[in-house]
């Protein structure tokens, strides 16, 4: 029997563990239960849809204490990390497989609430998972996934009425551009006054940068781009462009941080200021990295560098 070990970008195949004996009437913890995969699934994609839609099963239909320190026995510790493994193998996934995980998820999330409203499995599980699909920080943030599950949490009847306007928006603003979409199109303006549309630019790949002059993360994302060799080929062969956008309105100081940016960008700024707005994009947080592919289709938005740089790598 094949195992599912839970190690970054990384798919193992591992046996079942029974989890011990339990003890009746005693507040217990246990490990998170491996995830046993049918010794019939040999393809790698196979492997990847049977863990999205299987990874919570053994987790939901166990028992143990949930509070301040477990969730359903298994310690914060323990379940933060197979979270973003199972975070991982969902986001690999195409996006409506992905979507539909997340669906599953929230199910048997609610479900188990619903057997035990006072342990708060609701309210802990719905902090966590917003952390780290919509938290600016997470590196396993995706606004796409996100979207259908802040649109189950204004559906709950166990979502706090307090929270429901910021639902609301958060699922208005990540439903903007998601992947696999065409990109919404916009106008720039470079430093000598030429006029661009996003969709006008010439590539297969477009790195749609947001970025600000001066600011710290964004030199660090220039620097990574720069070094880059693989994005160098693709920038020199053509294949790729990186755009990269100035959204606020001091023009002053972005026009005389403009020479830092590499001369082979297409630099410009949004001299309509609608992005800023969020009607168009959702940039919550400066910078932030989009990666476009054949069509001006949507890859990756908002996403890590090394995520973006990673994808290029492959690139045939």
């Amino acid at each position: 029997m094949k195992r599912l070990l839970y190690i970054t970008l990384a798919l193992i195949l591992l046996s079942s563990c029974s989890g011990g004996k339990k003890v009746q009437n005693v507040p217990q913890t246990r490990k998170f239960p491996v995830l046993e995969v049918p010794a019939m699934l040999t393809d790698r994609q196979e492997v990847l849809s049977y863990a999205g839609a299987h990874f919570w099963d053994a987790f939901f239909s166990g028992s143990g204490i949930t509070d301040t320190s477990a969730v359903l026995g298994v310690p914060n510790a323990d379940l933060h990390g197979v979270t973003a493994e199972y975070l991982q193998i969902v986001s690999s996934l195409p996006l409506a497989e992905g979507r539909k995980d997340i669906g599953k998820f929230f199910d048997k999330m609610e479900h188990r609430h619903a057997e035990d409203t006072s342990a708060h499995i609701y309210l802990l599980l719905t902090e966590m998972m917003s952390d780290y699909l919509y938290g600016t920080d997470s590196p396993y943030r995706d606004e796409d996934l996100y979207c259908t599950f802040v649109s189950r949490m204004l559906d709950s009847p166990y979502t706090q009425d307090n929270l429901r306007t910021s639902c609301e928006f958060e699922k208005r603003v990540c439903s903007l551009n998601p992947r696999e979409s065409v990109a919404t199109d916009f106008r720039f303006r470079d430093i000598r006054g030429r006029n661009y549309s996003l969709h006008g630019v010439d590539a297969d790949y477009i790195v749609l940068f947001f970025s600000n002059p001066g600011c710290h993360a964004c030199g660090q994302i220039m620097e990574s781009l720069k070094a880059s060799p693989r994005l160098d080929y693709l920038q020199q062969s053509g294949r790729l462009k990186v755009v990269n956008i100035y959204i606020d309105r001091e023009l002053d100081k972005w026009r005389e941080y403009v020479p830092n940016y590499p001369s082979e960008w297409i630099t410009g700024y949004d001299y309509n200021f609608v992005i800023r707005d969020d009607s168009i994009y959702n940039v919550r947080a400066i910078p932030s990295l989009y990666l476009l592919g054949p069509g001006k289709r949507v890859i990756f938005k908002d996403a890590p560098t090394e995520k973006v740089l990673a994808f290029l790598e492959n690139i045939n």
